[in-house]
């Protein structure tokens, strides 16, 4: 069973919509659960990595359009979650 089908049987199961991006069905990572309410969680390395290869995007064209389109929108309260699981070199020395 892929992950969006799980998605789905949550919120059927919950009996509460749980906002999805379109088209990144395959980038979906697992939910959560929080104050009463289940959020979508996506893989923002497997999001970027689409628009590579849907587009032919190098990776910087793809996080600049990423960055502006997907991750600076709002979508409400209860938008989608992502997760930040990869991080170019350098980046955890910022941290």
């Amino acid at each position: 069973m892929s992950m969006i089908e799980k998605i789905e049987q949550l919120a059927e199961f919950s009996e509460q919509d749980i906002p999805l991006f379109a088209d990144f069905d395959d980038c979906i990572i697992g939910a959560i659960y929080r104050r009463g309410k289940y959020y979508a969680v996506y893989s923002r390395s497997k999001m970027l990595r689409q628009l590579m290869n849907d587009n032919g995007w190098d990776y910087f064209d793809s996080l600049d359009w990423f960055c502006h389109n997907i991750e600076c929108a709002y979508g409400g309260p209860q938008s989608p979650l992502i997760l930040i699981d990869e991080m170019p070199d350098g980046i955890g020395d910022l941290m």
